[in-house]
Order: C-alpha cells, then structure tokens, then sequence
C-alpha cells in the first residue's frame, strides 16, 4: 500500500516538474518574440 502512494507521489512531482519547465520555456519563448518584434518595429520607424 504504501509504495502505491509513494509511486503516485513520485510520478505527480515529475510530471508537475515536466509541465513547469515546458511552461516557462514557453513564456521565455513569446517573451523573446515579443522583444524581437519591438525591436523590429522600432528600426523600422527609425528607417522612416
């Protein structure tokens, strides 16, 4: 019984690890777009 729960922890935390790391890795991603895409519409302006 107790290594059920201890397994069922053990993979809870993982997965939660996994759904952490691909969340900020897509929040660092559109963070990054969204700096690129400001820059570019900033040299363009500046181009005018």
């Amino acid at each position: 019984m107790f290594w059920i729960i201890a397994i069922t922890l053990a993979i809870m935390l993982i997965v939660s690890i996994i759904a952490n790391c691909i969340q900020s890795d897509v929040i660092s991603k559109l963070r990054y777009e969204k700096a690129h895409l400001k820059n570019y519409i900033q040299a363009y302006i500046n181009k005018k």
